[in-house]
């Protein structure tokens, strides 16, 4: 079976979430996108709202969930993140919280699918703060 590492910055960091899309994730750690910036600026279908997306930014650094997915759940993720119009899976190298650096997919919007004056909904704002508080966990242990 293969293996493959993957680094979450949005609502794929969120539990309920990836219950809900039947995402199986294994070896959850804290690990930093280095060199890039959180944004909400993939634009919806609808163009109405916004979802996350990392965009490269010297200096900067966005906190994620590093965790290992098998070959049916990236086949999942790819579908749910409109792979690869909307997003695109890049393997880029993060920093763990013990200093490792390793290559892991992150999911990359589209140029063409972005844009600015959209704003993400509550419910999903929600779910990213989820997470965010799920990392919050992970570094107190």
């Amino acid at each position: 079976m293969n293996r493959y590492r993957l680094f979450s910055y949005g609502a794929n960091m969120d539990l309920s979430t990836i219950g809900e899309r039947y995402l199986k994730y294994t070896s959850y750690q804290v690990a930093t996108l280095e060199n890039y910036q959180f944004r909400y600026n993939k634009l919806s279908l609808d163009e109405k709202h916004s979802y996350a997306n990392v965009v490269e930014r010297k200096g900067s650094k966005v906190e994620g969930i590093l965790s290992i997915v098998n070959k049916s759940t990236l086949k999942l993720l790819d579908k749910y993140e409109g792979f690869p119009e909307h997003y695109c899976r890049k393997a880029i190298y993060v920093k763990t919280l013990d200093e490792k650096l390793v290559k892991a997919f992150v999911y990359i919007a589209s140029q063409k699918h972005t844009g600015v004056g959209r704003f993400p909904t509550s419910a999903y704002r929600d779910k990213i703060a989820r997470g965010r508080a799920l990392i919050r966990k992970m570094k107190q242990i």
